[in-house]
C-alpha cells in the first residue's frame, strides 16, 4: 500500500495464499466478465495512457512485465483498477501481494491527467504498487521505493518521464491561479470605481435637488408674502371749501 503520511499502512501479507488465489480465481472466466478486476464495481483503468507508461517504467525497473506477474499468479492480464481501498484513508492505492492488481483510491485517481502537477507521485505510486504485486513488502528504508510513503525521488524512470512536465504544469496552474486573482482583484475593483461614481452622481442629484427645492420654496414665499400685502394708501391733502 501507499500512503502520503509517514505512518505504516498495513499491507497484504504472503500468509494468506487462499485470500490471493482467491482474487486471481475469477482470472478464468471470459475476458466480458472483467475476469482480472478484483471487484466488478471497479473501474478499469490498465489502458489509459498515463496508466500504460508508469507501468512500463515498474516494469523497467522491477525487471519484470505485468505480462510476466500476471502469468505467474495465474491470471488473464494485469489490472489496474480504481475503487474504494480496504485501508483508506491514510492509504491512497493498495495491490495484491503478490497478484495480478493493483488499486487506485478514486481521490488519488483525479490527479492522473496529463496536466496535473502530480505526475511524478502518481508514477511512483504505480511504481510502488506493482513491487508489491511482484512479491515486495515494505521497506524500512526511506529512500526506498517500497517505503509506506514513497519518495518522489525514488525511481529515475519517473523523474526522466515526468519530473519536467510536472513543474511545467505547477507553475502554469500556479500562473493561472494568480492570473484568476489579479482578475478578480480588477473586478473587484472596477466595482468599487463604479460605486465611488454613483454615489458622486447620486450626491450631485441630491444637491441640485435640494437646490431647486430651497429656490421653489423662497420664490413660492415670496409670491405668498407679495400678494397678501396691501400698499399703504397715499395720504390725500384736504379739499378746500369755498366760503
Amino acid at each position: 500500500m501507499f500512503s502520503r503520511t509517514l505512518s505504516s499502512v498495513q499491507k497484504r501479507s504472503r500468509a494468506l495464499p487462499v485470500a490471493v488465489g482467491a482474487l486471481c480465481a475469477l482470472a478464468f472466466l471470459p475476458a466480458a466478465a472483467r475476469a482480472d478486476l478484483n471487484r466488478a464495481s471497479d473501474l478499469d483503468v490498465t489502458a489509459t495512457v498515463l496508466v500504460q507508461q508508469d507501468l512500463n517504467i515498474a516494469a523497467q525497473y522491477w525487471n519484470v512485465s505485468p505480462t510476466a506477474v500476471a502469468a505467474a499468479n495465474k491470471c488473464a492480464s494485469y489490472t489496474v483498477e480504481v475503487g474504494a481501498l480496504e485501508n483508506a484513508p491514510p492509504a491512497i492505492a493498495e495491490a495484491s501481494q503478490p497478484g495480478c492488481w493493483l488499486r487506485i483510491a478514486p481521490e488519488t485517481w483525479t490527479t492522473f491527467q496529463p496536466a496535473s502537477p502530480e505526475l511524478l507521485q502518481d508514477c511512483a505510486i504505480i511504481v510502488h504498487e506493482f513491487g508489491h504485486s511482484t512479491g515486495q513488502p515494505h521497506s524500512a528504508d526511506p529512500n526506498n521505493v517500497m517505503y509506506p510513503s514513497v519518495s518522489i525521488d525514488s525511481v529515475p524512470g519517473c523523474n526522466a518521464a515526468f519530473a519536467a512536465q510536472s513543474t511545467k504544469n505547477r507553475e502554469a496552474i500556479a500562473a493561472a491561479q494568480l492570473a484568476s486573482e489579479e482578475a478578480a482583484a480588477a473586478v473587484a475593483e472596477a466595482k468599487r470605481i463604479n460605486a465611488e461614481r454613483a454615489a458622486e452622481i447620486k450626491r450631485a442629484a441630491d444637491n441640485r435637488h435640494y437646490a431647486m427645492t430651497h429656490r421653489h420654496h423662497k420664490a413660492a414665499k415670496k409670491h405668498k408674502a407679495a400678494k397678501h400685502h396691501k400698499p399703504a394708501k397715499k395720504h390725500q391733502p384736504a379739499k378746500k371749501h369755498k366760503v
